[in-house]
């Protein structure tokens, strides 16, 4: 999409139920929703893309609308997080790190829809969701550490200004 559009996508997901074809696609930048309609325009006339609507829900659907409409609750959105959480054939995928491997390690389906039927998954799907839960908790509680080394440094240093602005205080009743 780099080339067609000027965005680069990191993770997308393709599916087809019964007559339509879903796809969500996550970007490595936000895009505003005009933008993004801007840039699926472009789509739509090289590739002959049909955009179609589903009935009380915009045909583009984005994480930046506020109350109105969240990602998770557009049926487009299901319908992939189902297909993805059931292991259907139907269901495409494509992770920048990982090209065409299949192998999904970055799960935004997953982290985004919470009802997953683990039953369903073979043990090669939950040994990578476990992994990358794995490395998102540790990668968590370093930034966690880092934050709190820094929240440390900062209260040390209100301590001194403070105990200096004191100081300077009673300087100047003097």
């Amino acid at each position: 999409m780099k080339d067609d559009c000027g965005v680069e996508v990191s993770e997308c997901y393709t599916t087809v139920d019964h007559a339509l074809k879903y796809t969500l696609i996550r970007l490595k930048t936000k895009l505003r929703q005009t933008a993004m309609q801007k840039v699926v325009g472009k789509l739509v006339k090289k590739h002959a893309i049909v955009i179609q609507e589903i009935f009380g829900y915009n045909a583009i659907s984005s994480t930046t609308i506020q109350d109105e409409e969240k990602i998770e609750e557009h049926p487009a959105f299901r319908v992939i997080a189902t297909h993805f959480n059931e292991d259907k054939l139907s269901l495409e995928s494509w992770i920048e790190d990982e090209g065409t491997s299949g192998l999904l390690t970055k799960h935004t389906v997953l982290k985004c829809y919470t009802q997953l039927n683990v039953k369903s998954l073979s043990k090669a799907r939950i040994t990578a969701i476990l992994l990358d839960m794995q490395c998102e908790l540790m990668e968590a509680r370093k930034r966690k550490r880092e934050m709190q080394t820094m929240y440390a440094s900062e209260q040390s240093k209100t301590r001194r200004l403070e105990a200096e602005l004191n100081v300077m205080k009673i300087m100047m009743k003097k």
